[in-house]
């Protein structure tokens, strides 16, 4: 994996329709109305409808949808696979305490 790759992102849509993106790491969700990669410029949200792979190549960090595309928005959300020690603990007392109570 090329390295240099990742310093740029470019992002062309082409009449809501087709996206083509590029500095992308990896994909973190693919479905239908909703795709979030790890790019560049962190997360990337794309919500619409009928979304679709068309072309992927991950070396190279590229991607390209087709679909009805309603919005394009870089966040900092954590994947709920990676919560930090202090809120699985925080859940754990939650449910040892309703169960001492219930």
């Amino acid at each position: 994996m090329n390295d240099n790759i990742y310093k740029n992102q470019e992002l062309k849509l082409i009449n809501r329709n087709s996206l083509y993106l590029t500095g992308v790491k990896k994909i973190v969700n693919l479905e239908s109305d909703e795709f979030i990669v790890d790019s560049v410029y962190g997360k990337l949200i794309i919500k619409g409808n009928d979304l679709e792979v068309t072309v992927i190549d991950i070396d190279k960090g590229d991607l390209k949808l087709k679909g009805t595309i309603d919005s394009i928005v870089y966040s900092n959300i954590k994947s709920k696979n990676k919560e930090s020690i202090i809120t699985k603990l925080f859940k754990w007392w939650v449910q040892m305490f309703n169960c001492l109570v219930g």
